[in-house]
């Protein structure tokens, strides 16, 4: 997760390669390795990053999560808020606010959404790319 929210791909490399050295151990033991086969699963495939911009406090940016959270993606990323108030992050470049409108942009494999405003076309692309994830 840290290589995408600092677009770092080293970290991905980093990580695989620690992930690797574990693996003979993990296959012979499953059942003792599940956080560090959800870890190899999360560095192999690319996540889902979802970037959700607006008032905190706003009841479009709570619908706008309610839906991001319906959806089974387990390499998920989320981040938002505010765009004043979030740090600078690769994730963030080029995303902003629309008309001052609580807005999601799905990014997966460097491409991402346009900034979706309604709900149900924000469940639309997530079902998508949970469609993509899960088969």
């Amino acid at each position: 997760r840290t290589s995408a929210l600092a677009g770092q791909e080293d970290f991905r490399r980093i990580a695989v390669r620690a992930l690797l050295a574990e693996f003979e151990a993990a296959s012979r033991f499953p059942s003792a390795f599940g956080r560090f086969l959800s870890a190899t699963a999360m560095a192999l495939a690319p996540p889902t990053e979802v970037v959700l911009l607006g008032d905190p406090e706003s009841q479009e940016l709570a619908d706008l999560l309610a839906v991001t959270n319906r959806f089974y993606l387990p390499h998920r990323i989320v981040v938002g808020g505010n765009p004043a108030d979030l740090p600078p992050m690769p994730i963030l470049e080029g995303r902003e606010a629309v008309e001052g409108k609580a807005v999601a942009y799905v990014c997966q494999d460097f491409t991402c959404s346009l900034p979706l405003s309604d709900p149900s076309r924000l469940a639309a692309e997530l079902e998508k790319s949970a469609g993509a994830t899960n088969g």
